[in-house]
């Protein structure tokens, strides 16, 4: 496809490209009356202007930006990628279904065109004569340069990455197959998270089972009061079973004594599970707890100087927080101490409020679904969406500010 001089065009209200027909291009009318005529989603929409005997094509591109700046700011998760590569394969059939030729899609990283969420993708279509030529190789170089900026971090995401780069660079590509293969992985991305999903509610739900039945069951019977039950039970077995075999009738009723004795545990387990663990001992297992959550990602200052120099971190701008080594390809930040793995004791942080990636040396930040946000150098990213890290950048999680401090290649 030949090259073309757009003009971006934007006031107060609305975004424009705009495209001067040279007198050496014809429009096909009947093209451009499918397309001024029939509303379509994933086309952008077009009218035509004649200045001075020439025409112009002006496509609305309000609220909208490249695509190509959109990678530049964010990584993909698996379920983005899917969502814009269906959105292509769309604006392909929306071609075929409106007579249109799909060749003439304009395939070009700055002028495929995505909503600021990434949710909504359109494309130029170039009702325009003899501009045909095979863009299947284009369309291989846009594919491969979405592949690129996939979070590889996330789960279950190298298998896909592996089959779409295998098959989108063979001969035998074809746009249209290609949609089976993406629903495929979109069938296996709804159900491992509905799995994920229901593994970690029962996990969830059989740890707590197992710490309030095992373990606090047994730190009550370590205190003082658990043990003054216990000896309480033992004497109180011990003294009527003695007087039993002075009186003979335990030889004739030794099932109900034993009966008696299984009663007397049941009592003896409810009188211990009503005791109070000593404050003191909770005190001890929460500084523990802490000094262990610490050592997951903190680190003490004699050691920061040797870390900080291998590893990216977030420094913390007002001294009130620890440095986040990021030392790992997933760092989750929050207030839930035993479910992120940095953690802050802040009332307006969520309890899992941000996610950082690590991907072949690219960083990037997720919010997850935080309820004050998550801010790069003061722009709130959304919800979902992995916004890429440079070093310098400002990083602001609610009210706690970082400075993102990375080695620069």
């Amino acid at each position: 496809m030949n090259e073309f001089n757009f003009e971006y065009k934007r006031d107060m209200t609305r975004g424009q490209l705009v495209l001067k027909v040279e007198s050496i291009y014809e429009i096909v009318e009947y093209q451009l009356k499918m397309l001024l005529n029939n509303k379509s989603k994933y086309l952008t929409p077009i009218i035509i202007k004649e200045e001075d005997i020439v025409k112009t094509l002006q496509y609305e591109i309000t609220n909208k930006m490249s695509i190509k700046k959109y990678l530049s700011k964010n990584l993909l998760s698996k379920q983005e990628f899917l969502n814009i590569i269906s959105q292509i394969i769309k604006c392909f059939k929306e071609c075929k279904e409106l007579l249109l030729d799909y060749h003439n899609l304009l395939l070009d990283m700055d002028k495929i065109y995505i909503s600021h969420d990434g949710k909504e993708l359109c494309m130029i279509y170039l009702p325009l004569k003899n501009i045909f030529k095979n863009n299947k190789e284009i369309l291989v170089n846009v594919i491969n340069k979405l592949v690129s900026n996939i979070n590889k971090s996330e789960s279950n995401v190298s298998e896909m990455v592996s089959k779409v780069v295998m098959y989108v660079n063979n001969d035998s590509f074809n746009i249209f197959e290609f949609e089976k293969m993406l629903n495929e992985f979109e069938n296996k991305t709804e159900k491992s998270g509905g799995e994920e999903y229901y593994e970690k509610a029962v996990d969830e739900e059989a740890d707590t089972f197992r710490m309030s039945t095992n373990t606090s069951f047994m730190e009550k019977l370590k205190t003082a009061q658990g043990v003054t039950v216990q000896i309480i039970f033992m004497l109180v077995i011990g003294v009527v079973g003695i007087w039993l075999m002075q009186t003979g009738i335990l030889l004739e009723n030794i099932d109900k004594f034993i009966g008696g004795i299984v009663i007397g545990l049941v009592v003896n387990y409810l009188l211990v599970d009503k005791i109070d663990i000593n404050k003191e001992k909770k005190m001890i297992n929460t500084n523990e707890d802490v000094e262990c959550m610490s050592n997951a990602t903190n680190i003490c200052e004699e050691d920061k100087t040797v870390v900080l120099e291998s590893f990216a971190c977030l420094k913390s701008i007002d001294g009130a927080n620890e440095d986040v080594i990021i030392n790992k390809p997933k760092i989750i930040i929050g207030k839930n101490k035993e479910q992120v793995d940095y953690y802050i004791d802040n009332a307006t942080i969520s309890r899992e409020h941000a996610e950082i990636v690590e991907t072949n040396g690219v960083y990037g930040i997720r919010d997850l679904k935080s309820s004050n946000g998550t801010y790069v150098n003061d722009e709130e990213i959304t919800s979902g969406q992995t916004r890429k890290l440079v070093n310098g950048d400002t990083i602001t999680l609610s009210n706690q500010s970082f400075k993102f401090v990375c080695k620069e290649e």
